[in-house]
């Protein structure tokens, strides 16, 4: 069985492929306490007044954000769900597979 790093660099190396996306993300790890298990980042460029705003453009700085105190929690907890710890690597798996459609969709 697999450790938790290695379903982490298999997923992003799957992913970025069947994505076709522009760069090979790289990972940042946090340790603050932030809102979210994992999350991809990048920037936008908007047109228009306070009320009505259209996004002209978006650009993806190709990081994955992993917070490691809310991972550690999560996994944890999917394994003692489901009284087996190949759910906690299939959910980080799919984590990483839809945070990294949100890079594609930037």
């Amino acid at each position: 069985m697999a450790n938790i790093k290695e379903v982490m660099k298999v997923a992003i190396k799957d992913i970025t492929k069947e994505l076709r996306l522009n760069k090979y993300p790289t990972v940042k790890f946090d340790d603050e306490n932030t809102n979210y298990v994992m999350c991809a980042s990048g920037t936008h460029t908007v047109v228009g007044t306070w009320f009505s705003k259209t996004i002209k453009e978006s650009e993806c700085d190709y990081v994955l954000h992993i917070n490691k105190t809310a991972l550690s929690t999560i996994l944890k907890r999917y394994a003692v769900i489901f009284c087996n710890k190949q759910a906690a690597y299939d959910f980080t798996y799919l984590l990483i597979c839809h945070e990294l459609r949100h890079m594609w969709q930037f």
